[in-house]
C-alpha cells in the first residue's frame, strides 16, 4: 500500500488499524455492515438453563472495553440481532451495561455462591464453562481471553478451546461442535442480508440439522412474531414483530451481541467509486469503479 503496488486492501485486519490509517495517497473506508459478533449460550447446559446466569454473563462483560481492545475501535457497539443503523432495530430492547455488582447479585440469586477460593459453587459443583472458538482467528482468541478474564472476576471458571472451521461449523451428522452442542459458550459471527429475518437462528423448528438454533432456545412469542414478519409486506407490521423478537431475545439471551462489524478497507485515492453497501456484498457497484 505504501508503494502503491496495491490499490485496494479489502477487509484489512483490525489489528493493523494503527499502521494502515495514515498512509499517504490512501483513504480508509469504515462502513457499517450487518455482520455481528456474539457469544452464543448453550441453554441446554444445566447451569446456563437459568436465565439469571445468562444475564449475569452479559452484565459481567465490559463490551465497550472489549471493542476498544480487541477490534482497536474499528467495530461498533450493538445490542440486538438487528444493527443500530437498520430500520428494524428496536432501541427500547433491554440493554446490558457493564455492571459486575449486578452480575454477582444475579449469580447469588441463582444459587451460585462464592466459595473460600473465590470460585462459584452450587450444591458442591463449581461453575465451570467451556468457551469454544475458531482456531487461527486473532480476534476470536483475544475476545475469548478478554471474556475469560472478566468472568473469572465473578468467580466463574472458564476454559478456552479452539477448533478449525471444518470441526467447529461442521453439520450435525458430521459431529460439528456447534451443531452437536459440544460447548457451553461459543464466540461466533453471523451475517444477515437486506432483510431482518433471522428465524433460522432462533426458531423452535430450527434446531440442527434444520437450522442454526444451537442455543436450545424456543419461545412461542418469538416464533409467532417471526411468522408474522415473514407473512406481511407492511413495514409497520413487520417492525412491531421484530420489536417483539428483539425484546424477548434480549430478556432471554440465547446469545450476547458484542459488536457490529465495520468494513475496514484501505483504498488508493486514485481508485474512484468504491462505496460499500451495509448488507449483502460491498461489491454491489463495481460498474462505477475506476482508476
Amino acid at each position: 500500500m505504501q508503494s502503491h503496488q496495491l490499490d485496494f486492501f479489502f477487509r484489512a485486519p483490525e489489528t493493523m488499524a494503527g499502521s494502515l490509517s495514515d498512509i499517504p495517497g490512501t483513504r480508509v473506508v469504515l462502513a457499517p455492515f450487518t455482520r455481528f459478533a456474539d457469544i452464543g449460550i448453550n441453554a441446554g447446559v444445566p447451569a446456563l438453563s437459568d436465565v439469571r446466569v445468562r444475564q449475569a454473563l452479559a452484565y459481567g462483560l465490559d463490551r465497550a472495553a472489549l471493542i476498544a481492545k480487541v477490534t482497536h475501535g474499528v467495530d461498533m457497539a450493538g445490542d440486538t440481532d438487528q444493527p443500530p443503523f437498520f430500520w428494524a432495530y428496536d432501541p427500547n430492547a433491554r440493554k446490558y451495561p457493564y455492571d459486575p455488582a449486578r452480575a454477582a447479585a444475579l449469580l447469588d440469586a441463582a444459587g451460585w455462591r462464592l466459595g473460600p477460593d473465590g470460585k462459584r459453587e452450587k450444591d458442591g459443583r463449581p461453575l465451570q464453562l467451556t468457551f469454544v472458538g475458531l482456531a487461527g482467528s486473532a480476534t476470536a482468541a483475544a475476545a475469548q481471553v478478554f471474556a475469560q478474564e472478566q468472568w473469572s472476576k465473578l468467580g466463574i471458571d472458564v476454559t478456552i478451546k479452539e477448533f478449525p472451521s471444518n470441526e467447529l461449523y461442521a453439520t450435525l451428522p458430521n459431529g460439528g461442535i456447534e451443531q452437536s452442542g459440544k460447548f457451553d459458550v461459543v464466540f461466533e459471527n453471523w451475517s444477515n442480508a437486506t432483510d431482518p429475518d433471522e428465524s433460522i437462528l432462533v426458531g423452535c423448528d430450527k434446531a440442527p440439522p434444520a437450522g442454526w438454533n444451537i442455543y436450545h432456545f424456543c419461545n412461542a412469542r418469538v416464533d409467532a412474531a417471526e411468522r408474522a414478519a415473514l407473512s406481511n409486506y407492511a413495514r409497520p407490521v413487520r417492525l412491531a414483530a421484530y420489536r417483539t423478537v428483539q425484546e424477548t431475545m434480549q430478556d432471554q439471551l440465547p446469545f450476547i451481541v458484542l459488536w457490529y462489524q465495520r468494513e475496514f478497507d484501505v483504498v488508493n485515492t486514485d481508485f474512484k467509486g468504491y462505496a460499500p453497501a451495509r448488507a449483502g456484498t460491498p461489491f454491489w457497484n463495481t460498474y462505477a469503479w475506476s482508476i
